[in-house]
């Protein structure tokens, strides 16, 4: 069971009423795109068609059309491609004559079994977020299952689609879906679901962002000053304590001076003269001795 054109129908009016909002906020100078059928993710071997709209665009027989920055051959407001192949991804513009660039429309082309789709993957808050579980040639998904971060989010026996009516940032985030083709279970590629800045937070921030700069700028001003005002009264503090005892002040000095000139002017004592040594007693030998019985160290003395 495939739900395509029912899902083709609620994008259309999806669409026109992006579409319609969009021209109320952005440059009316600019023609929009929009895709048939509304999905900038698709199988390879299947057919989309690029719509250049806006008041100048619906009117013109002249539209450049613009694939990663190179001219396309086609001058028409409608851009089909038919059999999409991998070469087909990319970047897409057009405008007319006398108008500027759109903005781009990005078209990824998948040769894979299940893929999730999305309406919008870049949006405001707000809008309306379709997601759809597409299977390989339309066959029939069952037992498809939405994850939002890699939580369960939806379960369904048979293929529907999820419709978030107001999206917010709480909805931003990594989306994928699994199921059931020719009784095999596959798992889709993820898909990233985030959102523009609103224009009029947008606005506040460029103006609070130079007012926080300047007020950064005073209060590190004001620290400066103070700081340098603080350390002119500590130098004046002590200034006036010197000045208040100057005698205290010095007599320390003097002191100091004083014990420094001692200790550089102390002469070192002079060495005290040692005791000689008391010459050893030696007696004379007695020359009624018999001579060999005296000593050696002697006997050279008595003979002499």
């Amino acid at each position: 069971m495939t739900i395509w054109p029912a899902a083709v129908v609620g994008m259309k009016d999806q669409h026109e009423t992006y579409n319609k909002k969009a021209a109320s906020t952005e440059d009316t100078s600019k023609p929009l795109l929009s895709l048939n059928p509304p999905w900038d993710r698709i199988f390879r071997g299947e057919n989309v068609t690029l719509h250049c709209e806006g008041s100048s665009a619906s009117h013109s027989n002249e539209i450049q059309w613009l694939h990663n920055g190179s001219n396309i051959p086609v001058q028409t407001p409608s851009y089909s491609i038919t059999f999409a192949t991998i070469n087909n991804s990319g970047e897409y513009r057009c405008r007319t004559r006398d108008s500027a660039l759109s903005d781009p429309m990005y078209l990824e082309v998948y040769s894979d079994c299940l893929l999730l789709q999305s309406s919008l993957p870049i949006m405001q808050e707000g809008e309306p977020l379709l997601l759809h579980c597409h299977g390989w040639k339309n066959q029939a998904v069952y037992k498809v299952t939405f994850y939002h971060k890699n939580k369960a989010l939806k379960y369904w026996y048979e293929n529907h689609n999820i419709s978030i009516r107001h999206a917010t940032v709480h909805n931003r985030g990594s989306y994928h879906c699994t199921g059931i083709l020719w009784r095999i279970n596959y798992t889709s590629e993820a898909l990233y679901i985030d959102f523009h800045a609103e224009k009029g937070a947008l606005s506040h921030m460029q103006f609070l962002l130079p007012l926080m700069m300047g007020i950064l700028f005073v209060v590190d001003t004001a620290l400066l000053v103070l700081t340098q005002k603080q350390l002119n009264f500590l130098i004046e503090k002590e200034k006036i304590l010197a000045s208040k005892d100057p005698a205290k002040a010095d007599t320390e000095a003097e002191s100091k001076a004083k014990s420094d000139n001692e200790a550089a002017f102390d002469p070192e004592p002079e060495p005290q003269p040692q005791p000689e040594p008391e010459p050893k007693y030696e007696p004379d030998p007695d020359p009624d001795l018999d001579p060999d019985l005296i000593p050696l160290s002697l006997k050279s003395d008595v003979t002499a």
